[in-house]
């Protein structure tokens, strides 16, 4: 980001985006510590963050004031460690809150198992979810601008082959958890009608609520 060409071509794709009508983005994996060659042998791995941090934030703003309708999510790569629930706090991956001047939402990991054991897998995947908001509600971040992205549903590895597997359970308890950004994702295919139905009566009760903060 914060040499050669790359950001300022990637920021203009993301104004032709805007231009064309999209008003939400999603940036997953992102990797701050990617540098040149010169630079990696002159610089520090710490350094390479945070000059990358840096432009990259700066650009952000600049893309945000020039566009004030845009809503923007950081997924993988932002900080916050997301492999298990038994780790030390804090996180050994640090949450950067300045990105919060930039980023509406951040991700606190999709769906995995946690650590406490269960008769239902699908239930400790839930408690992996549950800390995850915790733990990054701890890290300073406003739990309304937490996407626990508890909920998902598919036929991959991604999702453990869980189907639709325990989808109402993980449903309410995203939506409980208090974010105002709650991404779903999976086979989407596989939500019937009648499921349908049913996911948007607990996104009516909720909405209410998270109106009321």
């Amino acid at each position: 980001f914060f040499e050669g060409g790359f950001l300022p071509d990637f920021m203009q794709t993301l104004q032709y985006w805007h231009d064309q009508g999209i008003r939400m983005f999603k940036f997953d994996f992102v990797d701050l510590t990617a540098a040149t060659p010169k630079a990696m042998a002159t610089l520090s791995k710490d350094e390479i963050i945070r000059r990358n941090t840096d432009a990259f934030r700066d650009a952000l703003a600049a893309f945000r004031t020039k566009n004030p309708d845009v809503v923007i999510e950081g997924f993988n790569g932002f900080g916050g460690t997301l492999d298990s629930t038994s780790y030390p706090f804090p996180f050994k991956d640090p949450v950067d809150l300045r990105w919060l001047s930039v980023l509406d939402a951040q991700y606190s990991g999709d769906p995995r198992p946690g650590d406490v054991p269960e008769m239902s897998f699908w239930r400790a995947m839930d408690i992996y979810s549950d800390h995850q908001v915790r733990r990054f509600e701890e890290a300073g971040l406003p739990i309304e601008r937490i996407d626990s992205t508890g909920f998902m549903v598919g036929k991959t590895g991604t999702i453990y082959y869980r189907g639709m597997h325990a989808w109402k359970g993980a449903l309410i308890l995203m939506m409980a958890r208090g974010g105002w950004m709650n991404t779903t994702h999976g086979n989407l295919e596989l939500i019937t009608d009648q499921d349908a139905r049913w996911f948007s009566r607990v996104q009516s009760l909720f909405l209410h609520l998270q109106s009321e903060g």
